[in-house]
């Protein structure tokens, strides 16, 4: 911790790639030898390394080198950049001066390494120099001074082909419309009204933004189930959730030698007659279809009638969403 009576600088700085990655290394600060500050009591030396994290950025406290009373005087710091993966490092010298006590290492240092060692030293403003000159007013004072009189309004002496010094433009004379003025759908990229909810018109959207039920397409889905039969029997596949239409029935044997099944919503049949499989191995369809319109909370089941043989039955239902 340095005294508190040696003014210092905070240095900071940040080292990537082309491409954004964090560099790693560190950077040397090295002062000229011994540095005494005798208000003080103490004598300061050697190198400071600042490690870079792991956002390539690094952070230092240094002495200024305007310090007051500091022997010696009128010196820079030699910084050094060692740095992973940088093929040539650089070297150069910088000035901390106290007035500026936070810097960041990307204003300071040299752009170009291949230009002769130089130290950036900064210039002196307007206002120091208008000091030098012998103003004697403050800074907020010679600011306001650079502020003139306003000067008179300007005219105009033609706007659009018509003179002044009061030019009144009509719509007309700036390619504007009249106040009053209609337009066709077409002309504004609008839709017709007669369009919306139409056959190869556009959709309309219900008050949370989603299609209306009418113009969903409908949804067409199956549920199969795979029965080993030894003897007749029925079993539930599904509760429908919403309204849905049945499409068709199914179904497929393996093994066994003959088999009929049907299916059912809640006690009555889907189809007007069971469906007979008489050839294994091969999907068969049944017959006309009755009581299609299965409710929302409707079960829909499979009934095996009869088996022969211990056959394996795949029966689907081919359904559509309304």
């Amino acid at each position: 911790m340095l005294p508190e009576a040696i003014p210092t600088v905070r240095v900071t700085g940040r080292f990537l790639t082309p491409e954004g990655k964090p560099l790693a290394g560190q950077v040397i600060f090295r002062a000229p030898g011994m540095v005494t500050f005798p208000d003080s009591d103490v004598i300061l030396g050697g190198p400071v390394a600042a490690p870079l994290d792991s956002t390539g950025a690094f952070e230092i406290v240094l002495p200024a080198t305007d310090a007051p009373d500091m022997n010696p005087s009128g010196w820079s710091y030699s910084v050094a950049e060692q740095l992973a993966g940088v093929p040539m490092n650089r070297t150069y010298q910088v000035l901390l001066p106290a007035e500026t006590p936070a810097v960041d290492l990307a204003d300071i240092a040299p752009t170009d390494p291949t230009t002769p060692t130089y130290v950036a030293v900064r210039g002196d403003s307007a206002y120091e120099i208008a000091v030098e000159n012998g103003y004697a007013g403050t800074v907020e004072q010679w600011l306001a001074s650079l502020v003139g009189p306003v000067g008179p309004a300007g005219s105009v002496d033609t706007v659009n082909g018509q003179a002044g010094p009061d030019v009144t433009l009509t719509a007309v004379d700036v390619g504007a419309a009249p106040t009053v003025h209609t337009h066709t759908p077409a002309q504004v990229g609008s839709i017709a009204v007669a369009e919306k909810g139409a056959p190869s018109g556009v959709a309309t959207l219900d008050p949370t933004g989603k299609l209306t039920a009418a113009q969903r397409p409908a949804r067409s889905a199956s549920r199969s189930v795979v029965i080993t039969a030894a003897t007749p029997g029925t079993w539930t596949v599904w509760q429908a959730p919403r309204p849905v239409t049945v499409t068709g029935v199914r179904a497929y044997r393996t093994g066994g030698t003959a088999a009929t099944v049907n299916a059912r919503r809640g006690s009555v049949d889907l189809l007007t007659a069971d469906l007979s499989l008489t050839t294994v191995d091969t999907w068969l369809t049944g017959p006309s279809m009755q009581n299609t319109a299965i409710s929302a909370g409707d079960s829909l089941a499979v009934s095996v009638r009869s088996a022969t043989g211990g056959p394996t039955v795949t029966i689907q239902l081919d359904y559509q969403e309304a």
